[in-house]
């Protein structure tokens, strides 16, 4: 039995650390299959939506792999091929990740994603993006629950780009910003007097995907990336050449 979780800073961070370590002392043995999703939130106390974003995070670092109708199992590395971001003391942890060199990271994969997403998206991809949307307007005063939308919406974003190097990699990224995410939605909720900011220009994202427009998409993603980072007080390096081509407008609230 796994003992219930304590509420955790990250709750898909502390479900995931929780499985790995009983992956590694043997209780869940290379090869074997997890509980299902519904128990593991009944014994962690966190919802579905946490369990299937730990899972998806240990299927990146190979340390779980799933199998279409049968669900979780161990893989046969169970020590997993994971890189990490490295915090600012070089010893792990969410808290601490460098958010300058996070943001730069975001702006040149995410830009493109939404550019290319705009050229190749199917109805697929738009409903998976519109139902990203969705969760997050239900789930605003939950932050985990919230960043975990927000994640699945630049990751459906990433993946109507049909580019599956592409989609990896802003896959691998998402995951290691979850905890920034989280952050970012329990700082727009202590700010926002309306709409979120950032929602706001997630929609102006969506809609220029859905008009197959590459320019307007990219524009729009950039736009939202360095508007999240001055509101975070971040400056970026790049942040005049790329405000020449994304104007940013001012804004006071909303993070992401």
């Amino acid at each position: 039995m796994i003992d219930p979780l304590e509420r955790p800073s990250s709750l898909v961070e502390r479900v995931v650390h929780k499985l790995q370590t009983e992956i590694q002392s043997g209780v869940y043995p290379a090869n074997t299959r997890l509980p299902a999703e519904q128990t593991l939130a009944d014994n962690f106390k966190v919802s579905r939506p946490v369990i299937r974003e730990a899972i998806a995070r240990l299927k990146v670092d190979q340390i779980l792999v799933t199998r279409k109708g049968s669900g979780a199992y161990v893989s046969d590395n169970p020590v997993g091929n994971a890189y990490r971001l490295a915090d600012s003391g070089q010893t792990g942890g969410g808290r601490d990740i460098n958010f300058q060199h996070v943001f730069e990271l975001r702006y040149w994969a995410e830009c493109a994603a939404a550019e290319l997403a705009a050229l190749r998206r199917t109805p697929n991809d738009l409903l998976a993006m519109r139902c990203a949307l969705d969760d997050m307007d239900r789930s605003a005063n939950d932050f985990a629950v919230a960043g975990v939308a927000d994640l699945a919406f630049h990751r459906a974003i990433a993946i109507a780009t049909h580019n599956p190097y592409f989609s990896g990699f802003v896959d691998f990224l998402a995951h290691q910003l979850l905890e920034t995410r989280r952050l970012a939605w329990e700082n727009s909720a202590q700010r926002a007097v309306g709409p979120s900011p950032a929602q706001q220009e997630h929609r102006l994202i969506l809609a220029a995907i859905v008009a197959a427009d590459p320019k307007a998409a990219r524009e729009a993603a950039c736009a939202h990336l360095l508007t999240a980072a001055k509101r975070l007080g971040l400056s970026l390096s790049f942040n005049a050449l790329a405000s020449a081509i994304c104007p940013v407008t001012d804004a006071t609230h909303g993070t992401r």
